[in-house]
């Protein structure tokens, strides 16, 4: 979470000196998910620290002046099932 925390304020940083898009990836939620399925604790904790950090995120845009400039989009990958029998070890990729 620390690296992501990281990338988020250098995105914030690069967002107030001019750039006119930042990107930042998380692939924990995701990680978890696969491990655990969606509804899962972990799942649940992780949501939690990005909710948390990205609330630090639009903080720091507020404090750099730029907050009501930047739009901010939330993307997955994919979506995930509720159906607990996908997490059996016969899946099938198509």
């Amino acid at each position: 979470m620390a690296l992501f925390d990281s990338n988020l304020a250098s995105a914030a940083q690069d967002l107030a000196g001019g750039f006119g898009l930042a990107m930042v990836y998380y692939k924990n939620v995701d990680h978890l998910g696969h491990l655990y399925g969606p509804e899962s604790e972990e799942i649940e904790r992780e949501v939690q620290r990005v909710d948390r950090s990205l609330g630090l995120f639009t903080a720091a845009l507020e404090e750099l002046g730029i907050r009501d400039q930047t739009n901010v989009v939330l993307l997955t990958d994919h979506g995930i099932r509720l159906d607990k029998n996908i997490y059996s070890t016969q899946t099938k990729l198509y």
